[in-house]
């Protein structure tokens, strides 16, 4: 009786490890499984741009301050026609947050804090947002992440164009980029161009 009892013991053990064993794999992430990352820019590599499916690195930044308007262009070097990202933003963000295309206005002055504008350089055409006569048709979104003194400016398959008025546009690209820069090193207090290095971390 005693032996029998140890082997119904024994067989419901193995049933329930059997059962937490399955419960477990299939609860596990599978290795072809991305996780979500919202704007779809958590897979670009910091400090790159990507146009019409060519990547570019970039190394430094210029930054421009007019009033509440900052543009950064993130540039592979300082010279002229090298590969670059310009965004136009109205004020820096403090915290996360997700940018929309300017949609309101073509005109650089009325950009929104929740809008954001951008062009990117590949090294030999440069891409532009189509504008009509009193808005942008370009869309799209731009992910903003602060941690501590960094501050990354991601966007992911924007549609850009070869000009910027629809009329004289004969090749549209899907472009990327994403880039990051120490806050401690943008003087917001007043108007003025200054340079640096992207942050690496």
């Amino acid at each position: 009786m005693k032996t029998k009892n140890k082997l119904l013991r024994t067989k419901l053990l193995l049933v329930v490890a059997l059962c937490f064993t399955v419960f477990a794999c299939d609860n596990s992430p599978s290795e072809d499984e991305t996780p979500e990352t919202p704007g779809n820019t958590g897979n670009i590599e910091n400090n790159t741009l990507t146009a019409d499916g060519q990547k570019k690195q970039l190394s430094i930044y210029t930054f421009a301050k007019n009033g509440p308007q900052l543009e950064f262009t993130a540039r592979e070097s300082l010279n002229t026609g090298v590969p670059s990202i310009a965004i136009r933003i109205n004020g820096l963000p403090s915290s996360s947050t997700t940018l929309h295309f300017q949609d309101d206005s073509n005109d650089p002055a009325e950009i929104q804090t929740d809008e954001f504008w951008t062009q990117m350089n590949d090294g030999t055409q440069v891409w532009y947002p189509v504008f009509t006569s009193d808005a942008f048709e370009t869309t799209g979104s731009m992910e903003v992440t602060v941690a501590g003194d960094i501050i990354t400016f991601a966007y992911s398959d924007i549609q850009l164009n070869d000009h910027y008025i629809s009329s004289n546009v004969t090749k549209t690209v899907s472009c990327s980029g994403k880039f990051s820069i120490h806050v401690s090193e943008l003087d917001l207090s007043q108007d003025g161009n200054s340079s640096g290095n992207l942050a690496t971390n």
